[in-house]
C-alpha cells in the first residue's frame, strides 16, 4: 500500500539535500499534520496515487530548500496557534458585537497562545506569525477589560 505520508517526507528529504540541517522527527510531524489536515490520504488513492500526489507537490517543492523545510516544520505549531487566535477572536468579536459569550476559557487560550509562541521561538519561525500575534494580545486585553482598542481584525470584520 502506498504510505503517502512517508512519500512527501522522502521527497522533502531529497529536495532538501544537505542544504539544510533538518530535524527529521519535526519535519516528519509537520508532515503528517499537513497530511491529515488536507485529507491527503483520502484524496490521493489506486494507482495513479504517487503521480498525481507528485504534480500536487510540485509548487511546494519550488520553494527554496529553508523555506520549504520551515513550511512544514511549523504546520503543527502553525495549526495550535490559529486555533487558539480563532477562538481568540471570535470572543472578542462577540464581546464587541454585544452577543453572549463566556470568558470562562479565557486562562486556557491564554496559556494555549503562550505555549504556541513559545514554540515557535524556539523553533526560531517567530516571524510566521508577528502580525496575528499582536492581534491576539490587542482582542485579550480587549476582552479581559485591560483596555478598549481593538485589533485590526476585529476593525476589518465589523468596518470600524
Amino acid at each position: 500500500m502506498f504510505n503517502i505520508k512517508r512519500y512527501i517526507y522522502e521527497t522533502v528529504l531529497r529536495q532538501l539535500g544537505t542544504s539544510v540541517q533538518a530535524d527529521k522527527e519535526l519535519l516528519y510531524r509537520g508532515i503528517c499534520k499537513y497530511a491529515d489536515e488536507n485529507h491527503l490520504e483520502e484524496t490521493f488513492q489506486g494507482k495513479q496515487a504517487e503521480k498525481v500526489l507528485a504534480m500536487y507537490l510540485e509548487p511546494i517543492l519550488e520553494m527554496p530548500a529553508q523555506q520549504l523545510y520551515d513550511y512544514f516544520i511549523t504546520q503543527d505549531i502553525m495549526h495550535q496557534f490559529q486555533s487558539v487566535s480563532g477562538a481568540i477572536f471570535t470572543l472578542a468579536d462577540k464581546k464587541y458585537n454585544k452577543q453572549a459569550y463566556t470568558l470562562e476559557t479565557l486562562d486556557e487560550l491564554e496559556r494555549s497562545l503562550s505555549s504556541a509562541v513559545t514554540d515557535f521561538i524556539n523553533a526560531g519561525k517567530m516571524d510566521a506569525i508577528k502580525s496575528e500575534l499582536s492581534d491576539c494580545y490587542v482582542d485579550l486585553a480587549y476582552l479581559k477589560g485591560e483596555s478598549n482598542n481593538i485589533s485590526i481584525r476585529l476593525m476589518r470584520k465589523n468596518r470600524v
